[in-house]
């Protein structure tokens, strides 16, 4: 298991970083897949990219939300 992030800034930018990682692979799923099930798949991954990206901002904009060091 990984250690989990020191503080919220490190785990927005960390979901930040994953969405980026998720839509680069997901475009490339959709071009390579052309119109089978792969390019699908690549759809499907580029909305969960969407998903990550606003749980980053709801994290970073929670003033509840205490940043830990």
């Amino acid at each position: 298991m990984t250690e989990p992030p020191q503080s919220k800034t490190k785990l927005v930018s960390s979901l930040r970083a994953l969405a980026i990682q998720m839509r680069e692979v997901a475009v490339e799923m959709e071009y390579y897949g052309g119109f089978s099930v792969i390019a699908h798949h690549g759809k499907e991954l580029f909305g969960a990219s969407c998903l990550a990206l606003e749980w980053a901002d709801a994290i970073a904009e929670d003033p509840d939300l205490p940043e830990h060091t």
